[in-house]
């Protein structure tokens, strides 16, 4: 039953006190008991699995798969990584566990960006730190995953693509983060994602992000003295560039003044802004 998976994983988190080594060995029990669980399930069971110090183990197996990541190794069982990261994605649905599940963020970011992972991996990061974006006090370290995110923009499949516009833009709500989107070098696919006949899907989020961006722009007067040097593109790279260059200031008016017209209405709504933004 639900109940007896849920209780049969807390009670390998919380009696774990080993070395990170044997906590990956026993991971996969974790992975089995809460991954085959209802999510419906699993959230009425939430408070006892954080109250009994779950969380932390979860943050735990996770980190050591990332230092084996990171000293070289390539994830041999990616079903295993899968599965804690999904865990983790599904406690991170409720708010109450994100700040127990914050300190998982900078693994989640080595995850969704190394070449060491497959696609799966990376898709599976990206959703969690989805959900641990959703509160922009924990922004601060997906300043190093902007990049990864416009570069998946342009070479990742529809389902990666999505997600990170899905984190894209949680992080473009926050006016500490715009400079931060603004400094990475910008995708190439900036202007041809705003066809018409781009996926609606994405092309709500992409409308989403530059509207958000452009806003902020506008409210704050920046400029490109405004962009951090962390992770800063050479300046004709930059997003800002791609955005306020002058041949390309033109291409992108005429662009969002199509999409004013566009079928959708949120479609139209975000045209509309980054339409009145720039004239």
């Amino acid at each position: 039953s639900s109940e007896r998976r849920v209780k049969g994983a807390q009670d390998v988190l919380v009696s774990s006190t080993r070395e990170d080594h044997s906590v990956v060995e026993g991971s996969e029990v974790v992975v089995e008991e809460i991954s085959a669980t209802d999510p419906s399930s699993l959230s009425h069971y939430e408070d006892n699995l954080r109250e009994a110090g779950a969380l932390p183990k979860l943050t735990s197996l996770l980190s050591a798969h990332r230092m084996a990541l990171r000293v070289g190794q390539s994830i041999t069982y990616p079903a295993v990584i899968n599965g804690v990261i999904s865990c983790i994605n599904n406690m991170a649905m409720n708010q109450h566990n994100q700040k127990h599940l914050k300190d998982c963020i900078p693994a989640l970011i080595d995850f969704a960006s190394t070449d060491k992972t497959d696609e799966s991996v990376q898709l599976a990061s990206l959703q969690a730190l989805t959900n641990l974006s959703v509160n922009s006090e924990y922004h601060t370290p997906y300043t190093k995953l902007v990049q990864q995110l416009f570069e998946y923009l342009d070479h990742g499949g529809h389902s990666v693509k999505l997600q990170a516009l899905k984190v894209l833009a949680n992080l473009s709500t926050n006016e500490q983060m715009v400079p931060h989107l603004l400094a990475a070098k910008a995708p190439a696919c900036l202007l041809s994602l705003l066809s018409p006949d781009t996926e609606t899907d994405l092309l709500i989020r992409w409308t989403t992000i530059l509207a958000n961006v452009i806003q902020t722009v506008k409210d704050r007067g920046l400029t490109a003295t405004s962009l951090p040097h962390e992770y800063k593109a050479p300046s004709p790279e930059t997003t800002y560039t791609a955005l306020y260059g002058h041949v390309t200031l033109q291409k992108l008016k005429s662009k969002v003044f199509v999409l004013c017209r566009h079928g959708n209405t949120d479609i139209r709504h975000q045209a509309s802004r980054i339409h009145r933004c720039l004239t």
